[in-house]
């Protein structure tokens, strides 16, 4: 599909207005946000046509749908100005990628707080966002904040490792019976602290306020946390030994020490 600007909005719009149930048009709408190369501007243009569009475009399910990944480089290039008020906005209609990223400028910018709140995280890591689904659960185990957070950060890790498929398909092996690979964590970990370099133009090895981690785990196993022949990926005999070595992995990347 071309962009929108090239097409005759008017003539479409008007078509829409006069044929499509407003929840429908907002669908097609979000449609478009997700897949289009220049979104915002797109969306600009059809706001533009008449009040109808400017309803359904201005709808906040639209927002949630930007996919800020397919332009945000040219247009932090191209539009400083009308980049730097973007992220912000798109968190408040709770589109996931902008919340990632606000977040990590809280989280990882000068005024960062060692215990951040994570309500925009957690709304974000509902989704299929895994990359926020990972921070999440580490910061959620490192502020210990009882065994309902440490049983949701479990979850999150099982998630990104990809075994909450192997237990919905029936798949009941118990956990201390087989060694847990930390291979989803990995690809998490890199792109994590990516953005957080990206983000926040921070260093490695630049000290941030230390953070609170649980304290000394119990293994159980004399080969946890041994890589077994696979590059970069470490088998745990135990959840918590899994969370616990990706924090301080974790930690090391991008400048926090305890």
């Amino acid at each position: 599909m071309g962009n929108t600007s090239s097409l005759d909005t008017g003539r479409r719009a008007s078509f829409a207005r006069t044929t499509l149930p407003t929840e429908v048009a907002i669908e097609i709408a979000g449609h478009l946000a997700a897949t289009l190369e220049r979104p915002m501007d797109d969306l600009h243009s059809l706001r533009e046509t008449c009040l109808f569009m400017r309803r359904v475009c201005s709808d906040r399910a639209v927002g949630r749908r930007v996919a800020l990944d397919r332009f945000k480089h040219a247009m932090l290039w191209n539009k400083p100005a009308r980049y730097a008020i973007l992220p912000t906005r798109l968190t408040q209609v709770g589109n996931p990628k902008a919340s990632f990223l606000t977040e990590m400028r809280v989280i990882f910018g000068e005024t960062c707080s060692p215990q951040p709140c994570l309500d925009d995280l957690t709304r974000a890591a509902t989704g299929e966002h895994n990359v926020v689904a990972y921070l999440v659960a580490l910061f959620l185990y490192m502020n210990n904040g009882g065994v309902g957070d440490d049983d949701t950060t479990r979850w999150y890790v099982r998630r990104v490792e990809g075994e909450e498929q192997s237990v919905a398909s029936g798949d009941s092996k118990p956990t201390k019976m087989r060694m847990l690979s930390n291979k989803g964590c990995q690809l998490c970990h890199e792109q994590t602290a990516k953005v957080v370099h990206q983000t926040t133009w921070r260093k490695g090895g630049e000290l941030l306020p230390p953070t609170l981690v649980h304290g000394d785990i119990l293994c159980t196993g004399s080969s946890c946390g041994v890589t077994k022949g696979w590059p970069q990926i470490t088998l745990f005999c135990s959840k918590d030994c899994r969370i616990h070595r990706e924090i301080v992995l974790f930690q090391r990347e991008i400048g926090i020490y305890n």
